[in-house]
């Protein structure tokens, strides 16, 4: 498989614990319930009756055999984690550093871009204000306000930046995407990525590790 069928295959089997997990936290899935009815004690001559509380169990397979599981696909994460760093280290360039600076790339051109739509500008208003006229009387008076908004930076340059980042970011995803399809990871699935949790547990509890 190559590294974006890997990843795919990762993400799969992450699915698979956490649908696992969230079974093995059921208190009810994981116990059995039995209540002894003690009739004869308060009662001579009553028939005592144990009685097992009835709980929905959506395998088949025992609480057990879930537990392997779980094991078993930690073990199957592990080895394909490392199958996955092997086949990044055979790629020309360092691929998670490579994400994670064109993740930066990104925000900061978006950053700019941002920036570079921000326009010196002029406002026009009006105020308010008191003053004594002949008579020594207080009267009210409107006068106007300008407001200019001036830009502390070169337009030009943050353009010219958010283009260059953007031009990088491009070259960099295409690069990555060539080497996510064509880097092989040297690793065999043991079950259909199109499986249900349902189905791998069945095949895992058979015995059987391919779906």
């Amino acid at each position: 498989m190559n590294l974006k069928e890997s990843f795919r295959y990762q993400n799969f089997l992450e699915g698979l614990l956490t649908t696992a997990g969230r079974y093995l936290s059921e208190t009810d899935y994981v116990t059995t319930t039995k209540r002894e009815h003690l009739r004869g004690a308060a009662s001579p001559g009553a028939q005592d009756e144990t009685l097992v509380v009835a709980t929905e169990k959506p395998f088949d397979c025992g609480v057990n055999t879930l537990i392997d599981f779980t094991v078993h696909i930690v073990d199957e994460k592990e080895l394909l984690g490392a199958a996955i760093s092997a086949a990044k280290k055979s790629c020309p360039i360092d691929i998670d550093s490579a994400i994670a600076m064109n993740r930066s790339r990104q925000n900061v051109n978006l950053l700019m871009e941002r920036l570079a739509g921000v326009k010196s500008r002029e406002i026009d208003s009006t105020g308010h204000d008191y003053r004594l006229n002949n008579e020594g009387n207080q009267t009210s008076y409107v006068y106007k306000i300008k407001e200019v908004v001036t830009i502390d930076f070169d337009r030009n340059k943050v353009k010219g930046i958010a283009k260059a980042l953007a031009r990088k970011s491009d070259e960099v995803s295409a690069e990555l995407d060539g080497l996510v399809l064509s880097a092989v990871v040297v690793y065999t699935p043991k079950y259909d990525i199109n499986d249900t949790f349902e189905d791998v547990l069945a095949a895992f509890a058979g015995g059987s590790e391919t779906a």
